[in-house]
Protein backbone atom coordinates (compact mmCIF):
# COMPACT_ATOMS: atom_id res chain seq x y z
CA UNK A 1 0.00 0.00 0.00
CA UNK A 2 2.81 2.56 0.86
CA UNK A 3 3.91 1.70 -2.58
CA UNK A 4 0.94 2.82 -3.97
CA UNK A 5 1.01 6.21 -2.46
CA UNK A 6 4.52 6.96 -3.01
CA UNK A 7 4.14 6.26 -6.82
CA UNK A 8 0.59 8.26 -6.75
CA UNK A 9 2.74 11.10 -4.79
CA UNK A 10 5.75 10.87 -7.02
CA UNK A 11 3.70 11.09 -10.00
CA UNK A 12 1.80 14.56 -8.76
CA UNK A 13 5.10 16.06 -8.20
CA UNK A 14 8.68 14.68 -9.34
CA UNK A 15 10.57 16.92 -6.77
CA UNK A 16 8.31 15.31 -3.86
CA UNK A 17 10.74 13.57 -1.21
CA UNK A 18 9.24 10.28 0.38
CA UNK A 19 10.35 8.58 3.84
CA UNK A 20 8.98 5.43 4.40
CA UNK A 21 8.50 4.80 8.36
CA UNK A 22 8.39 1.18 8.93
CA UNK A 23 8.40 -1.81 11.59
CA UNK A 24 11.10 -3.72 9.74
CA UNK A 25 14.85 -3.10 8.83
CA UNK A 26 14.67 -2.93 5.28
CA UNK A 27 18.21 -3.52 2.90
CA UNK A 28 18.90 -0.86 0.28
CA UNK A 29 18.55 -2.91 -2.41
CA UNK A 30 14.98 -4.22 -1.20
CA UNK A 31 12.30 -3.52 -4.09
CA UNK A 32 9.81 -1.57 -2.09
CA UNK A 33 12.44 0.85 -1.09
CA UNK A 34 12.76 1.77 -4.60
CA UNK A 35 9.91 4.56 -4.53
CA UNK A 36 11.48 5.90 -1.35
CA UNK A 37 14.29 8.57 -1.00
CA UNK A 38 14.68 7.76 2.92
CA UNK A 39 13.40 4.77 5.46
CA UNK A 40 13.58 5.27 8.90
CA UNK A 41 12.90 2.00 10.99
CA UNK A 42 10.33 1.86 14.83
CA UNK A 43 11.26 2.10 17.35
CA UNK A 44 12.85 5.98 16.26
CA UNK A 45 14.17 9.09 18.75
CA UNK A 46 13.00 12.21 18.29
CA UNK A 47 16.64 12.89 17.20
CA UNK A 48 16.64 10.30 14.50
CA UNK A 49 13.51 11.73 13.04
CA UNK A 50 14.99 15.08 12.62
CA UNK A 51 17.72 14.05 11.31
CA UNK A 52 15.94 12.37 8.35
CA UNK A 53 13.57 14.96 8.14
CA UNK A 54 16.49 17.19 7.78
CA UNK A 55 17.67 15.18 5.33
CA UNK A 56 14.24 15.09 3.45
CA UNK A 57 14.36 19.05 3.28
CA UNK A 58 17.79 19.65 2.16
CA UNK A 59 17.20 17.34 -1.21
CA UNK A 60 14.16 18.83 -1.83
CA UNK A 61 15.84 22.11 -1.63
CA UNK A 62 18.62 20.36 -4.29
CA UNK A 63 15.91 19.16 -6.29
CA UNK A 64 14.18 22.56 -6.68
CA UNK A 65 17.52 24.52 -7.50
Amino acid sequence: MSNLVAEKMKQEDVLMVTILITGWELKKEAPRLSLFDFQIAKPFTAEQIEKVVGRALNLYDIRVL
